[in-house]
């Protein structure tokens, strides 16, 4: 590297890097521009505010990556219901409810058969699907009649996904209508 660079002038060596570099990264490499001290190379940990490598920091870093591979509530969508559930004057259970419906990690039949577990996946009340919370709080008819007849009066609009459901929910203008809403869910 230091033969690229010419200590006299403080500039670049343009013969040596056009000569081994192509013409294009040659380019950029001159527009670099240099230190008038030339200070000595040094090696910098671009992780760590003081630029020294930590296992710390390593650590850090590797699990912060592993975050933004994981699904999560990266997504816009996902990320305001959480924001909304919490925002709701609700009992904690009820928030640690919905965010668990929210999350689909409610133990329902179909996700326990994903841990591993064996039984019979269809809805122990209607026999008519698998149970899921997709099934449990959008297409049983028992829970649709119940949401209809209560203070709420609301339909469930057909094929809409359980995200944008609860977030329409948890959106509108109606505060004692989402606490009412959520705690319906979680006694059902």
């Amino acid at each position: 590297m230091s033969e690229l660079i010419d200590e006299d002038t403080k500039q670049w060596n343009r013969d040596p890097i056009s000569s081994c570099f192509e013409r294009d990264v040659a380019q950029q490499i001159v527009s670099i521009p240099l230190s008038f001290r030339l200070p000595s190379d040094s090696l910098v940990w671009k992780c760590d505010k003081d630029g020294m490598y930590s296992v710390r920091s390593a650590y850090h870093l590797l699990c912060d990556e592993k975050s933004r591979m994981q699904p999560g509530p990266s997504c816009p969508q996902r990320n305001q219901l959480w924001k909304e559930i919490w925002c709701v004057p609700i009992p904690n259970k009820i928030k640690n409810f919905m965010r668990r419906l929210a999350d689909n990690i409610l133990p329902t039949r179909t996700n326990l058969q994903k841990k591993g577990v064996t039984l019979d996946l269809q809805c122990s009340l209607c026999h008519r699907e698998d149970e899921s919370a997709k099934h449990l709080f959008l297409n049983r008819d028992l829970f649709k009649m119940s949401l209809f007849a209560s203070y709420l009066g609301s339909h469930i609009p057909g094929h809409i996904d359980l995200h944008a459901w609860l977030l329409k929910w948890f959106t509108c203008k109606d505060p004692l209508g989402v606490q009412f809403f959520c705690t319906l869910l979680w006694k059902f």
